[in-house]
């Protein structure tokens, strides 16, 4: 794992484009803030990109937002997507990580399997509804 460099840009928008929940959210602009302010991170098997993570720490409120998360279909089962939270969970300071998915999207499971919880509802820019999801860090509830 490592903090994206713009070198890596188009494996992780061609991941982006494999979802059909991000296909269409998947451009170069949607992804520039993040490599600034260094909020992208990378997982590798071999020499390839297998799956990335954008988020950031926010100032404003107390958690870190998980904005997207992709593995590539081969690389899924892995763990993969759970060492990219960990990851971020580790970088973190704070004693949360949100992310919002679409109610829709399979991914949801998932989530709700490694640990989050469903922490609201509400619905996106493109009018479809989505869950607010939370994980409580335990190493931070306790520091």
């Amino acid at each position: 794992f490592q903090l994206a460099e713009p070198k890596h840009q188009k494996a992780i928008l061609n991941i982006a484009k494999l979802s059909p929940y991000t296909e269409k959210y998947a451009e170069v602009r949607f992804i520039d803030d993040y490599y600034k302010k260094k909020n992208v991170i990378v997982a590798w098997i071999g020499q390839s990109v297998a799956g990335f993570a954008l988020f950031r720490h926010l100032v404003n409120k107390p958690y870190t937002s998980l904005y997207y998360m992709g593995v590539v279909p081969t690389a899924r089962g892995n763990r993969i997507g759970q060492q990219l939270l960990a990851w971020i969970a580790q970088d973190s300071p704070h004693a949360e990580i949100r992310c919002a998915c679409e109610k829709i999207n399979p991914a949801v499971k998932w989530y709700q399997n490694i640990g989050f919880a469903i922490n609201g509802e509400g619905m996106n820019k493109q009018g479809l509804e989505h869950w607010d999801l939370k994980w409580t860090l335990e190493k931070k509830k306790t520091e």
